[in-house]
């Protein structure tokens, strides 16, 4: 084994790391300080926890569906958590429903009429309304109780969405609706629950569900959707989801983000039959300049091209599906 020469740090080194220690110390010292009350863990693996630390409770209920929390943290701003898991965080929604929305919007030649499944925090109802020439979108969520709430608590997510003329909102169950509606749309957008076992959502990531969503789009619709994690070794539920979104559709794109709330990276996918899920960043661009789409703040035609590029690792899974 090398030996390796011990080195000793001048006087004038040590002096400057610690003036530099001091100055940081004394910066930390005079930063307000940050009040929190509790943490709330949530199991991300069989051996991972990831701590919230929260500030207040806004609100906590049974409803027929599911438990509901809502909690204020100094990190994240308003936090939903469904069944002990997060849904979403007031200070970095915008980053999960404009990437769940806007590049199937983009994707899509004339969206005029959307359906959404699920979506209880209106976000993504929001993000659907923002073509001017979006004529109708229909919201179909399973738990009146977490609509309500969401409306009442944290209303700056839908930011007055819900009162839009455009906007239908249908308390049901989604699949159901898929099933039995005869109305065909330019955009199905699922927002739904992970599909774990005993989660209600489970179902609507089916191949036979996907086979109803396909035959419920228009010629050129486009399908989008929320596809579980994409964190290295903490891909099998956005495989599953490929793998059969891939029996049902011809086209079927994987996008990925890092949302800093969630703590990892979340996959989304779109599908479709005809349309063309590889648009260049002018096509990108000029749409949403068209369209009237404004106040974005994570998604334009860059990041477009920015989230299709995923890493080696999961290029390589998906390749071998």
């Amino acid at each position: 084994m090398d030996t390796v020469p011990s080195v000793t740090a001048s006087p004038t080194a040590n002096n400057t790391r610690s003036r530099s220690l001091s100055k940081l110390l004394e910066r930390r010292a005079a930063a307000p300080k940050v009040k929190v009350d509790h943490y709330l863990y949530e199991r991300t693996s069989n051996a991972t926890l990831t701590a919230y630390g929260v500030s207040k409770c806004l609100y906590s209920g049974q409803t027929e569906f599911q438990h509901m929390e809502m909690w204020q943290s100094p990190d994240y701003g308003k936090l939903l958590i469904l069944d002990g898991e997060l849904q979403s965080a007031s200070a970095d929604e915008f980053i999960y429903h404009e990437t769940l929305v806007q590049p199937a919007v983009s994707r899509c030649d004339n969206p005029q009429r959307a359906l959404i499944l699920g979506g209880g925090e209106g976000g993504t109802l929001r993000e659907l309304l923002r073509p001017s020439a979006m004529k109708k979108v229909t919201m179909v969520d399973i738990d009146g109780e977490v609509v309500k709430w969401c409306r009442e608590v944290i209303p700056e997510q839908s930011a007055g969405a819900f009162e839009d003329p455009r906007a239908e909102l249908i308390v049901g169950d989604a699949k159901a609706y898929l099933e039995n509606s005869s109305e065909r749309f330019d955009l199905i957008i699922s927002d739904l629950t992970e599909p774990k076992a005993q989660e209600l959502s489970t179902s609507l990531f089916s191949q036979e569900s996907f086979q109803t969503v396909k035959s419920k789009l228009t010629a050129g619709g486009v399908f989008s959707l929320q596809a579980s994690e994409g964190t290295l070794g903490r891909t099998g539920s956005h495989l599953r989801i490929v793998k059969n979104l891939r029996a049902v559709f011809p086209h079927v794109q994987t996008l990925m983000v890092h949302i800093p709330s969630f703590c990892c990276h979340w996959c989304f996918c779109v599908a479709s039959v005809n349309q063309d899920l590889l648009p260049s960043k002018e096509v990108i661009e000029r749409r949403i300049r068209e369209r009237g789409i404004r106040e974005l703040r994570f998604y334009d035609g860059e990041t477009d091209l920015r989230i299709r590029s995923l890493p080696l690792y999961l290029r390589r899974e998906l390749e071998h599906l």
